[in-house]
């Protein structure tokens, strides 16, 4: 189970079929999921998974120098 908090990238990977992705990144991920076999993904928002939200807020205020 993949669970990403970006929708946009989510409905991505879902359609995948129906995407020919000029991105290299968008490729590989795919490239990467074609040796994982069988996988699912889910939108997961962010302000649900407390760790990552936290995380994401720790590396935002290193930045900002706070």
């Amino acid at each position: 189970m993949i669970q990403a908090h970006n929708l946009e990238v989510v409905k991505i990977i879902q359609e995948r079929q129906k995407v020919n992705s000029n991105s290299a990144l968008v490729r590989r991920i795919f490239q990467l999921l074609q040796l994982v076999g069988f996988w699912r993904i889910q939108h997961f928002p962010r302000e649900e998974n407390r760790v990552a939200d936290s995380l994401v807020k720790m590396v935002s205020d290193k930045k900002d120098g706070v």
